[in-house]
């Protein structure tokens, strides 16, 4: 969580360190200087303990709501910041069809020609911040588990090049070690947690892929990360192999070669590594297509507008995760600021009871020369050591 109520949370620690700094500073200088006082606060506290418990307790209950709010929007933070790094693993931007040009096209503008991939890849292989260029297809087929009868009706297969894929580890486990493509069997399937819940499936089960054609069984070699490329699209039951396969089980009709139904772009070297890059990239990605338009305006424009659009899926995510927490700790901020509040009007009420009730306790002592200052001071201290027993 970078931000509360649009203040920077860095902003927000410093002017807490300065706060505490200051009330510090202050309880140094009365002890240091005139430590009677600290001791004449410090002596009620025992000789009334029902208000000193009272108090504490008040004071305790503000802070656990605080601290309840702040932990409950990190917690958020950090569990939609996961689901949205494992959710597209190392892939950073994706490259798909502009949507003011896809409304407008016909079937041919559903999908991206192989040339878009080459032309990427050629233009970004002597750059060291971007890792790979590749392209993803993905259909959705019914899949049964005959075991059990499990049947799973949507269920999205993904095919990429596995030779990428493997380079940039982008398909892992469970327990994140990643799962190599080109080592499947010609009848073997990686498929994702929500299918594996789904169909009660696991390592080793045989599985039916149903096609217009026919069905064919495959084994199930791995479970896979619920992720973009392990088929969850939208927190759906899917499965992944390599690009020649799933060609050669969709069929020609359905999966013509040589095409594909977005780019994926991976940078930075690991997962988080391209996020501080998303920026510089996406305007490299921009600019490398508006001089490819102009290279070959019949594969990148359609009547006059551009084809293809690039977005920063990953740092998108993250963003919308940061501000889901915003949102949720401000909310919980809000309801335990009445709390709060109650709480500091019951510490006043309590100290001015006290006050009243010591009138003639501070009547000698101003009679023997104490200050109003010297008083303030104590009711000071006595309030301080309330605040460190309730922290």
């Amino acid at each position: 969580m970078e931000e509360i109520f649009g203040l920077p949370t860095i902003q927000l620690m410093w002017i807490v360190v300065a706060i505490v700094g200051v009330a510090a500073g202050v309880m140094a200088f009365i002890f240091l200087r005139r430590p009677i006082l600290v001791r004449m606060g410090l002596r009620n506290l025992p000789r009334r303990r029902a208000q000193t418990v009272l108090v504490t307790m008040g004071l305790t209950l503000a802070t656990i709501i605080v601290t309840i709010a702040f932990s409950t929007g990190d917690s958020l933070a950090v569990s939609i910041r996961n689901l949205a790094l494992h959710g597209l693993e190392r892939i950073d931007h994706l490259i798909t069809i502009d949507e003011s040009t896809r409304s407008a096209g016909g079937a041919e503008l559903e999908v991206i020609p192989q040339q878009v991939v080459d032309d990427l890849s050629a233009r970004f292989s002597e750059d060291d911040r971007v890792d790979a260029v590749f392209g993803v297809r993905w259909e959705l087929v019914p899949i049964e588990l005959p075991a059990t009868g499990q049947i799973e009706p949507q269920f999205f297969l993904t095919g990429v090049d596995p030779a990428v894929a493997d380079a940039i580890e982008t398909i892992v486990d469970k327990d994140g070690d990643p799962i190599s493509l080109a080592a499947l069997g010609p009848n073997e399937i990686v498929i994702n947690e929500q299918a594996e819940r789904e169909l009660d499936a696991s390592v080793g089960d045989t599985v039916r892929l149903f096609t217009r054609r026919d069905f064919q069984e495959f084994t199930v070699a791995a479970i896979g990360r619920d992720a973009l490329l392990t088929g969850d699209l939208g927190n759906a039951a899917g499965g992944v192999m390599g690009i020649d396969r799933y060609l050669a089980l969709i069929g020609p009709t359905l999966a013509p070669p040589n095409e594909w139904g977005l780019v994926a772009v991976a940078t930075g070297g690991d997962a988080v590594g391209g996020l501080e890059l998303s920026a510089e990239i996406d305007q490299e990605l921009n600019r490398a297509l508006a001089e490819l338009a102009l290279a070959n305006p019949d594969l990148y424009r359609y009547g006059g507008l551009p084809r293809f659009e690039t977005n920063t899926s990953k740092a998108n995510a993250l963003e919308d995760a940061e501000l889901i927490s915003s949102i949720f700790t401000a909310l919980f901020l809000f309801m335990g600021s009445f709390s709060v509040a109650a709480g500091v009007l019951l510490i006043f009420l309590i100290f001015a009871m006290l006050a009243e009730e010591r009138k003639p306790e501070m009547g000698i002592a101003r009679a023997v020369g104490m200050q109003r200052n010297d008083l303030i001071q104590m009711f000071i201290s006595e309030g301080m050591i309330y605040n460190v027993g309730a922290a």
